[in-house]
């Protein structure tokens, strides 16, 4: 049986392309206590396997700010995943 102290849900928001991949603007993760942004991302690329194309281009942000995929995550916490835009 898992603790649930062990574990921890954080919303994450899907922008244009991601949007696409996921088929949704948003969804909520269950990810181990003391994930980190780069463990998100694997577990999101598990799920969605197209979104690893991204993975070295998108830009994440963790509660509106943008940050690195080094960061700690807490429970509760809402990550965007942007990637790159073009156009004129």
């Amino acid at each position: 049986m898992v603790d649930e102290k062990d574990e921890m849900k954080v919303k994450v928001l899907f922008f244009a392309h991601c949007r696409e991949i996921a088929g949704s603007e948003k969804m909520e993760v269950e990810l181990k206590e003391g994930a980190r942004g780069r463990d998100l991302l694997h577990s999101l690329g598990e799920k969605f396997p197209k979104f690893e194309e991204l993975f070295s281009f998108v830009a994440l942000a963790v509660n509106e700010e943008y940050v690195n995929s080094d960061i700690l995550l807490k429970d509760g916490d809402t990550v965007s995943l942007i990637p790159p835009v073009s156009g004129g």
